[in-house]
């Protein structure tokens, strides 16, 4: 499995949504997530919310975060704690969102 993204819907110039498909074996599991973004400029930047995660106790709780790869950084690498939240969004009717911001090389 790869690429397991749903929807992206834009809020504004610098935020999207974004939904992760179920898992192959159990669609009610919605915990990882692993896609890629094109078309962005160097130094822009962007705030992405993962609006349906399976789990409420998850390790971004605990201070994981995701990792990330381009061309200039071909090694994974976690993106910075201080860049991303987990967090009850009242904007998405008080679910457990997963937010991070990126900014493009």
């Amino acid at each position: 499995e790869c690429g397991n993204l749903e929807e992206a819907v834009r809020v504004n110039s610098l935020e999207w949504d974004v939904s992760i498909r179920g898992d192959t074996l159990n669609p009610r599991f919605r915990v990882w997530f692993y896609f890629s973004v094109s078309n962005m400029g160097a130094g822009q930047r962007v705030l992405l919310h993962i609006t349906n995660s399976s789990k409420t106790k998850s390790l971004y709780r605990s201070g994981m975060t995701p990792v990330v790869k381009s061309e200039s950084r071909p090694l994974w690498e976690r993106i910075p704690d201080r860049h991303s939240y987990y967090y009850r969004s009242p904007r998405h009717g008080g679910a457990h969102v997963f937010s991070f911001a990126f900014l493009f090389d």
